[in-house]
């Protein structure tokens, strides 16, 4: 979640562009550091020692099934309930990684 937070703040407060585009950071964001967590989660979280690509297949239908409702919330926080952006995504961020946690440990890693 740091790394998501960091990459974030990087696009949204250094480029226009991506501040203007707040929900596309997002999505990119999350994209990029759902990838290194993999390999984390895959070492070290949970050490898990089967087929690596059903693995990641798994882990990659938990990302974009979270994605989803990551999406949805920060966009309802930040643009609908005009919260801090930086709020809107930790409470939108502490939602989805108590649901992908569970889903990866007991499904994609199990």
């Amino acid at each position: 979640m740091v790394l998501d937070f960091l990459i974030y703040i990087g696009l949204t407060r250094l480029f226009s562009f991506w501040a203007n585009h707040n929900v596309w950071a997002n999505f990119l964001s999350v994209c990029i550091s759902a990838t290194v967590n993999f390999v984390w989660n895959k070492n070290w979280t949970f050490r898990a020692s089967r087929n690596v690509t059903a693995q990641y297949f798994k882990f990659w239908v938990v990302v974009w099934g979270g994605l989803v409702v990551y999406q949805a919330l920060f966009y309802v926080f930040v643009d609908q309930l005009h919260f801090f952006d930086l709020l809107g995504k930790a409470i939108a961020a502490a939602i989805v990684w108590i649901l992908r946690f569970i889903f990866n440990k007991f499904w994609s890693f199990k």
